[in-house]
């Protein structure tokens, strides 16, 4: 799992930070984690979280079997639908 909360979404100058890390190393072009969380830019200050999982976990974890600090709220959710249209 790779963890782009604080450093995702172009922060490092890729869309997730382990692009930039693995720039240069063998197959770190081709490198997909299982997972990747995501908060702090994503929200645009506003506080949302995500997490992306590759199919194959995606049983892993359900609606309501994890807590988030930046678990946003049906008008945050919404707000950010919004403001990418």
């Amino acid at each position: 799992m790779m963890d782009g909360v604080q450093c995702g979404h172009f922060r490092s100058g890729r869309f997730q930070s382990f692009q930039r890390i693995l720039e240069g190393v063998s197959g770190g072009t081709t490198f997909l984690p299982d997972a990747v969380s995501m908060a702090k830019s994503l929200g645009g200050g506003f506080p949302i979280g995500a997490f992306w999982v590759r199919a194959t976990h995606a049983d892993l974890l359900g609606a309501g079997s994890h807590g988030t600090t930046y678990g946003g709220t049906p008008s945050v959710a919404r707000w950010r639908c919004e403001s990418w249209t």
